[in-house]
């Protein structure tokens, strides 16, 4: 069976990886003052950090509608025999909510939602399309990806909180005070994102990891 994988720009994977494993990403939009820019397409995180390192405002970011959605969708859904997208946590973003009402456009489409982001629903991207590669049916792919986004759990470490402190994600003074003592912090998902904020913390990210809870 020919399954299709997809994801959300979020998910982080590199070039190299979307290429050997033949994933689309679909490009959450970012808003930088008036413009509005396609996330690894028409702008790239570098860009997004230097229109902030030059006193420009925090870039916000935006789903993509409904309709972006079944557009980006239906090649797949035509040329495939099924399609498995992997979107960005629900508590993050409406994304799930959007792809969800397109696939209903289509009789071969599963949506799943992720329940993290970065690298956390990177890893669940890279699963499907590993269990998809062993040859097992969609279905089935699906509903095993929605258990373990239950037990993946992101976390890493930063190495300032400056454009944290700009995004509204801690304090100023907090931000301030971690420069001065030179602390590093350990950050988790859940909670430290805003649906309507740029997915992008422009931060060293020292360490991460993506841990599973339980027996896969």
């Amino acid at each position: 069976m020919n399954i299709k994988i997809t994801a959300d720009s979020t998910c982080d994977l590199s070039g190299a990886l979307l290429q050997e494993w033949n994933i689309s990403l679909m490009p959450m939009h970012i808003l930088m003052g008036e413009e509005s820019y396609l996330d690894g397409v028409s702008i790239r995180p570098a860009d997004v950090f230097a229109h902030v390192q030059n006193g420009g405002k925090m870039p916000k970011s935006a789903a993509p509608n409904l309709v972006e959605y079944t557009d980006f969708l239906a090649p797949f859904a035509r040329d495939y025999d099924a399609v498995i997208h992997i979107n960005v946590g629900s508590k993050f973003s409406s994304c799930f909510q959007n792809a969800r009402l397109a696939a209903q456009e289509f009789g071969n489409v599963y949506v799943v939602d992720s329940e993290n982001i970065c690298t956390g629903q990177g890893y669940l991207v890279l699963q499907a399309a590993k269990w998809a590669a062993d040859g097992l049916p969609p279905k089935n792919i699906s509903m095993r990806l929605q258990g373990l986004a239950k037990r993946v759990e992101l976390s890493f470490v930063l190495n300032q909180l400056d454009y944290m402190a700009k995004s509204g994600r801690c304090s100023g003074v907090l931000a301030f005070g971690a420069n001065i003592l030179a602390k590093l912090f350990a950050v988790g998902v859940e909670g430290m994102l805003g649906s309507q904020s740029v997915l992008y913390t422009n931060a060293v990210i020292l360490y991460h990891k993506v841990n599973i809870v339980g027996i896969l």
